[in-house]
């Protein structure tokens, strides 16, 4: 298995998946290098393609079992990692396989299942790679993911992309075709505990635009859907690899947070946790916000303020965080700051126990007997 190795190597390790190609992207090396230049600042960089001959009934778990093997030979621990199309599949299946190497899971254009994907497009590949049509299936796959602007503006790179495929690269392409129109991990998903951002497009006709809104819903976790783009909204979006960096920002402020609450590993400092989580709150951090609640809740590196504290639960409420939602239908149910309200007590505790936030469930349920 090739990969790419470049960026800050003293940063924290941030491990590339690509999606489904005809040709292996090592091809691409100075303009992948280029493209992440954003991220490459700050992030130790790797990506990672498909091993070279992949067997018949290869599929997105084998994918994924040996990207693990790769990521063990050179030594990457905690690391995280950004899946895009097929490759934000095997992504996930890497996150329920080794939960324990998770720093966070960033999902590109990708989906738990193809259940909302469109058959046609899948067909037309199938059949053109069956008859090893290069230029056709460049140009359906690019109409397919692109925007007709982009394709038109791009086509001669994109089907130039193409060209020269062998017969191997065919047989790779159909296999992981395939494993990808097979993948489906709806019964497991809600067991991804990991910091999740998910980055959908608002016209895309490969998995469907509803594939990005049942990952939201089933991990409850921060998200952007871009309207007017379609699946390939990765390439075509100017400010993309800014949202992720915002979010990657995001996360690693609110980690050093925390290690301020608990004193793990730096001074303990409650105020300045307070301001770091702050920061983490202003780049979409949902359980900064909820964290930043506990502390006007308590006082910790603030005043005790109910009014903000109960603003701040609701805000992670209802971006979908579990805890966020217990909290508010404990507030609802107690008549703590709000007026007591068993309706409205209800509808957040029966969302928490829906969350899949183990903890948010077991707080739940105790609160529900309470209320009833």
């Amino acid at each position: 298995m090739e990969y790419l190795h470049f960026g800050n190597a003293s940063g924290e390790p941030l491990v590339i998946l690509p999606g489904l190609s005809l040709k292996s992207v090592m091809n691409l090396k100075d303009l992948i290098v280029s493209a992440y230049a954003p991220l490459a600042k700050n992030y130790d960089l790797y990506l990672f393609d498909h091993i070279e001959e992949e067997p018949e009934g290869y599929g997105i778990a084998d994918m994924a079992k040996d990207t693990l093997n790769a990521f063990d030979r050179l030594g990457l621990d905690r690391i995280h990692l950004m899946g895009v199309s097929m490759g934000g599949m095997v992504a996930q299946t890497i996150a329920l396989l080794a939960p324990e190497r998770m720093l966070s899971l960033i999902l590109c254009s990708t989906a738990m299942n193809t259940v909302h994907g469109d058959p046609a497009v899948f067909a037309e590949w199938q059949t053109l790679a069956e008859q090893r049509n290069t230029e056709a299936l460049a140009a359906a796959f690019g109409k397919s993911v692109y925007t007709p602007s982009f394709f038109e503006a791009f086509k001669a790179p994109i089907l130039a992309s193409c060209s020269g495929a062998t017969e191997r690269d065919f047989r790779n392409f159909l296999i992981s075709l395939s494993a990808a129109r097979a993948f489906d991990v709806s019964d497991e998903i809600r067991k991804i505990a990991c910091p999740v951002y998910v980055l959908g497009a608002g016209e895309d006709r490969v998995l469907g635009t509803q594939a990005a809104y049942d990952l939201i819903e089933a991990l409850r976790c921060a998200y952007d859907i871009y309207d007017g783009y379609g699946h390939g909204v990765y390439d075509e979006a100017p400010d993309y690899l800014d949202h992720i960096a915002a979010f990657l920002k995001g996360e690693k402020t609110f980690r050093l947070a925390m290690k301020h609450i608990y004193g793990d590993g730096v001074p303990e400092d409650n105020d300045l946790a307070f301001t770091l989580l702050t920061e983490a709150r202003a780049l979409g951090h949902m359980e900064a916000t909820y964290n930043l609640g506990v502390c006007c809740h308590y006082g910790y590196g603030t005043d005790v303020d109910l009014s903000k504290a109960f603003a701040l639960y609701l805000e992670s409420a209802e971006a979908g965080y579990g805890k966020g939602m217990e909290l508010v239908g404990r507030f609802y149910n107690r008549g703590i700051f709000v007026k007591r309200d068993r309706t409205q007590a209800e509808r957040w505790l029966k969302n928490a126990m829906e969350s899949g936030d183990p903890d948010a469930v077991e707080e739940a349920k105790k609160e529900w007997s309470v209320s009833q």
